[in-house]
């Protein structure tokens, strides 16, 4: 029988790989969180400056893609009117 392990890398040369690959994926996920905040910051300001030249507010949160409450904190911190949110209703309460 011949010995074919010769052929596998040792365990400290695979850790090194995997802890290589680890630091790849750990740069990678930091630039996109970095990227992600830079076109966050560009949507908002644009989302702002577009209900400020007068475009319905419903319709520039639609071209966002972005959640009524994301939307309308953009709004807040821009300094624009927002109306407190509703309470939910307890539906099917019987009072």
């Amino acid at each position: 029988m011949t010995d074919d392990t010769s052929d596998r890398p040792s365990e400290a040369e695979a850790l090194r790989v995997q802890a290589a690959a680890l630091a790849r994926v750990e740069r990678a996920a930091r630039k996109r969180a970095r990227i992600l905040a830079e076109l966050d910051k560009e949507l908002a300001a644009a989302a702002t400056d577009a209900v400020r030249a007068g475009t319905q507010r419903t319709q520039v949160r639609t071209a966002a893609g972005v959640s009524p409450k994301t939307f309308y904190s953009w709004l807040k911190d821009a300094g624009f009117p927002v109306r407190a949110k509703k309470p939910k209703s307890d539906k099917g309460s019987s009072t």
